[in-house]
């Protein structure tokens, strides 16, 4: 595996900076691009702003959204 495309290794994509500087809130989507390659997030991310769009009274949509701004973030 590529480690700039995620999934550890010397190599990041992400922005260091903002990495370290995110809330605490954003800890599942660092872990995410710690250990996911950056291919799968960008589809997962893709699929959660559908379902949001889809269902916006879902009662976990708040934290869908903060799971993308965060990627967004690095």
């Amino acid at each position: 595996m590529d480690p700039s495309q995620g999934g550890g290794g010397d190599a990041v994509w992400w922005d260091e900076e903002a990495f370290t500087d995110l809330p605490a809130a954003c800890d599942l989507a660092k872990w995410y691009v710690m250990h996911v390659p950056l291919e799968y997030i960008e589809a997962l991310v893709e699929k959660l702003e559908e379902f949001i769009k889809a269902h916006p009274e879902d009662p976990h949509a708040d934290d869908i959204a903060q799971f993308i701004v965060c990627f967004h973030a690095m």
